[in-house]
């Protein structure tokens, strides 16, 4: 019987005890033997405590495991999880083979792996067909497995992992990947089409955008070309008379001195009309006729800025005229610039339409200034500044944006100041900034360099192409 001894210097032992009595004589004798178990004790303990800690780590393991007799192959157990896998109970399955419980698909591949077992291979990962009898079909699993002895008799210990949904994932990433090429080729195909229809729409709406700006330009110079030209009409043709009358005079002997210094210095005072309404005519034809060649020719040519701006303001003038609302230009030294004056009169036009349009709206007057100054050598600045109604912030970083307005139908396009940050940024190889607030008024400042980009981007070579189809007034013969 086991029982607890303690040495002499304190230490507990276990140990075995044996006794029988013994009668020697008369006297009684009782015959004892000890043996130390201490040590197979501790061994048996630890053995116990392996085997939990197995058990523990069996049970409660999330990949499915199961433990097989080499012999028969029968099983001796399964973990939860391999029950939740395979859909069978674990007490169902104890000593029957998976050949029995029909899990393995191919039979020849379940003996090849045993017999790798019993040769003492590990076996890692090997992707197997098995049925799980809890759901339809096959399942593409990896199997693991190893020899090991339980209560002395060879078991193989395996696990499983069913990866059928990874395979799944596999082929769909695989036929996508070999559609791929096709299929961004289809696509980068259709978004080249889309892109194609779209810059043909914008250049279109560009083109029109222009075309309206310059037909109302028409108008305007047409308009204010009246004036003169009916004055000088209506003088030669009263010139026309006098001269009838006074010939008719002379005809028949009734010219007198009197009549003849009249009608010199009536003469003289209608040449002098005639003369100014003239030079007003000419002066707005060649104002406008230059304007025009500028924005539809695209040329780049040398000019001098202070004079171009007042030309620009005689051929815009009509804008103002007989209205509420006052252009003024500040004077300029001369600076000498080398750029295209077409798309600095369109930036001009735009920036004055859209004050109009926007800035002045409700307002019973307003007041434009246009302030160019030279900044440092090769640079020039020309601020655009209007006392009128000025720009929301939540609009402010979107007034370049293409088609953004706040005047939709009521005849803003949404393309004039994003034309404006085009020609500054690209073609003439500037910048333009704006600054304003709600009832304030606003600013716009463009920096130009003196002499402009040799190279201009692509897409300024597409904006200019866009413009080639705008009205060229050299092309339509005299005005006059």
């Amino acid at each position: 019987r086991p029982v607890t001894l303690r040495r002499s210097d304190g230490v507990a032992v276990e140990a075995l005890l044996s006794a029988r009595p013994l009668q020697i004589g008369a006297r009684s004798y009782m015959i004892t033997a000890y043996r130390d178990i201490t040590t197979e004790l501790a061994a048996t303990r630890r053995l116990t405590e392996s085997e939990a800690r197995f058990a523990a780590i069996f049970n409660s393991a999330p990949c499915a495991l199961s433990l097989t007799r080499m012999s028969d192959r029968g099983h001796v157990d399964a973990n939860p999880a391999w029950e939740q896998l395979f859909g069978l109970d674990r007490s169902a399955v104890r000593n029957r083979s998976a050949i029995e419980l029909g899990l393995w698909v191919d039979l020849d591949e379940q003996r090849a792996v045993y017999a790798r077992i019993a040769g003492k291979e590990h076996i890692v990962q090997r992707e197997v067909r098995l049925h799980l009898p809890g759901r339809q079909g096959t399942a593409t699993c990896l199997i693991s497995g190893r020899l090991l002895k339980v209560d002395g008799e060879e078991c193989a210990l395996w696990s499983v992992v069913d990866i059928t949904e990874l395979r799944r994932i596999q082929r769909d990433i695989e036929e996508l990947n070999r559609t791929l090429e096709q299929r961004v080729a289809e696509r980068t195909a259709e978004l080249s089409s889309a892109l194609d229809a779209l810059r043909h729409t914008q250049e279109e709406l560009i083109r029109n955008d222009k075309m309206a700006a310059l037909g109302s330009l028409v108008a305007g110079i047409a308009h204010e070309l009246n004036t003169p030209i009916g004055n000088s009409v209506t003088i030669a043709t009263t010139l026309a008379a006098h001269a009838q009358e006074l010939g008719e005079q002379h005809a028949s002997g009734r010219l007198r001195r009197s009549d003849f210094d009249s009608h010199l210095e009536a003469t003289r005072e209608a040449t002098g009309l005639l003369m100014r309404s003239l030079s007003r005519a000419e002066e707005l034809v060649r104002s406008f006729k230059q304007v025009a060649v500028d924005q539809t020719s695209e040329q780049r040519r040398r000019f001098e800025l202070g004079g171009f701006l007042r030309e620009m303001a005689i051929t815009l003038s009509p804008m103002f005229k007989n209205g509420p609302y006052l252009l003024e230009i500040a004077p300029l030294d001369p600076v000498q610039m080398d750029s295209y004056p077409g798309a600095l009169g369109q930036i001009f036009t735009n920036l004055l339409s859209n004050a109009l349009l926007h800035a002045f709206d409700g307002r019973p007057r307003g007041r434009i200034r246009v302030t160019p100054r030279q900044l440092e050598p090769g640079w020039v600045e020309i601020r655009f500044d209007d006392d009128g109604n000025g720009i929301p912030a939540a609009n402010l970083r979107r007034i370049f944006d293409p088609f953004f307005t706040t005047r939709l139908g009521k005849g803003g396009s949404g393309l004039g100041l994003h034309i404006v940050y085009n020609l500054s940024t690209r073609l003439l190889g500037g910048r333009i900034d704006v600054s304003s607030a709600p009832g304030q008024g606003s600013c716009f400042v463009l920096s130009l360099p003196c002499t402009a980009p040799t190279s201009p981007p692509e897409d300024s070579r597409q904006l200019r192409a866009a413009r080639q189809d705008a009205l060229n007034f050299e092309d339509v013969g005299p005005i006059i």
